[in-house]
């Protein structure tokens, strides 16, 4: 029987195709050639990846820096980074598994980054590049490069800064301990290759590194005294990238127009008399999820893991208001929690935030 074979399609670079070695026919607009992205008066536009680094400080992520090559950012619509699953040095937007738009630029050098990265996934290798969407709609991508924190991590052991030496290591015992938790990729946990000297650069886990959450203080309460009965449900943190405290509430009467949620930061708990709508740090409209509303405080770091957060909610059910209590919070107290319990996975995140806390002070 006959068979038909799919055309691969061409893959441009320099004005040549990488399949077929054809020259593009170059169609111009504005200068630019719609097909390849080669310039009227000049050389093949592109992107140049300078470095990758690891960032720590508000979440761990990578933070990838490159260079506009015979482009000028006035053709550019939207640069961004792509995310692969495997290395595909092909690939385009629609390959990516993940597309994370926007950039900054420091007038030389430009810089995109990742999402947080999931404690139990810093050792995996990310595929990443870089791409520009041109004014025309053509695409222009950078060659691709795969990285991994754990040779980053080698890279810092193998230096002379004992404070980062130091603050890799608990990230490392921190990931390898939720590959534990979270039973991925076990065979390869991220710190097996630390040497013993390394490895006491940190200290065990000791309840000290997490600062106590003070008590709300009666008189700042203000409007959000409880006139309404409701269950408030434990919080919980998300360790997915970036650490979130998940705050759970159940009315006991029916809700209006959806339940408000709103919350202070510990500067803004310090600065002001009396907690009001009007001087929350943020609010947010919680989700129902049939049985009980939830809000989500996000971008918590580890740094900050002794801030107190303060929050409260509000509905109107039949034409009355209720609120609920102020409960004060933080990313410490929840991992203390877990480590008085026993749970490993919650006393390394602990020493981990604790010397975060000590390298970022």
């Amino acid at each position: 029987s006959d068979s038909v074979i799919a055309a691969i399609g061409h893959s441009w670079k320099d004005g040549i195709c990488t399949n077929c070695n054809t020259e593009c026919a170059h169609t111009y607009t504005d200068g630019v050639c719609a097909t390849c992205g080669k310039l009227e008066f000049g050389l093949p536009a592109s992107l140049k990846l300078s470095h990758p680094s690891l960032a720590f400080e508000d979440q761990i992520q990578y933070n990838i820096y490159f260079t506009l090559e015979n482009l000028d950012v006035a053709q550019v619509e939207q640069m961004g980074l792509l995310i692969f699953e495997s290395r595909l040095e092909n690939g385009t937007v629609a390959d990516a598994l993940q597309n994370v738009e926007g950039f900054t630029t420091d007038g030389t050098l430009y810089m995109v980054h990742t999402d947080g990265i999931p404690a139990k996934n810093i050792g995996d290798t990310q595929y990443l590049k870089v791409y520009a969407k041109l004014s025309n709609g053509t695409y222009v991508y950078s060659d691709m490069v795969g990285y991994n924190a754990v040779v980053y991590a080698r890279s810092v052991l193998n230096g002379n800064n004992t404070a980062a030496k130091t603050l890799v290591v608990a990230m490392l015992n921190y990931g390898a301990a939720a590959q534990e938790y979270f039973s991925y990729n076990t065979d390869n946990l991220m710190n097996s290759s630390l040497t013993e000297e390394e490895k006491a650069l940190v200290s065990d886990y000791d309840e000290q590194m997490v600062g106590d959450v003070p008590a709300v203080e009666a008189e700042k309460v203000g409007q959000f005294v409880m006139n309404g009965g409701y269950t408030n449900l434990y919080p919980q943190v998300s360790f997915e990238g970036a650490f979130a405290i998940n705050y759970y509430f159940v009315n006991q009467y029916s809700v209006d127009d959806g339940m408000t949620f709103y919350y202070w930061d510990a500067e803004t708990y310090a600065n002001v008399e009396v907690l009001t709508a009007d001087n929350a740090t943020g609010t947010i409209d919680m989700v129902y999820d049939g049985s009980r509303w939830c809000a989500t405080v996000a971008g918590i770091a580890a740094k900050e893991m002794d801030q107190p957060i303060y929050v409260a909610g509000s509905y109107t059910s039949d034409g009355t208001i209720y609120n609920t209590t102020v409960i004060a919070y933080s990313l410490g107290k929840y991992c203390k929690n877990l480590a008085s319990n026993g749970n490993a996975f919650g006393a390394a995140t602990a020493v981990y935030g604790y010397y975060a806390k000590v390298y970022f002070a």
